[in-house]
């Protein structure tokens, strides 16, 4: 399913294994040979080995970086909610 209008994605995707081992790479692989989307940033972020539920700042900021510079229509978030709640929260304080 194309949103309307929507032809440029970024993916930000949490590389730990388990349920998301590949989760990431193959969503980008669907959204640009299903639907035909332009992916201009496929991104992993690693959680911390100490709490696996955070990931480094920096890394975090530098993600955030490249998806604002890339300017895509649609983010897809590919992550455990412990992830997600914190990433988009820096995505919206950016």
């Amino acid at each position: 399913m194309q949103l309307a209008g929507a032809t440029r994605l970024a993916v930000l995707y949490e590389d730990y294994g388990y349920f998301f081992s590949g989760l990431g790479v193959e969503s980008a692989r669907l959204a640009r040979e299903t639907f035909g989307y332009d992916v201009l940033l496929n991104r992993s972020l690693t959680p911390n080995t100490t709490d696996g539920t955070s990931v480094n700042a920096t890394e975090l900021e530098a993600a955030l970086a490249e998806v604002v510079l890339a300017k895509p229509d649609v983010l897809l978030l590919s992550m455990r909610q412990q992830l997600w709640e914190p990433t988009l929260a820096a995505l919206t304080a950016a």
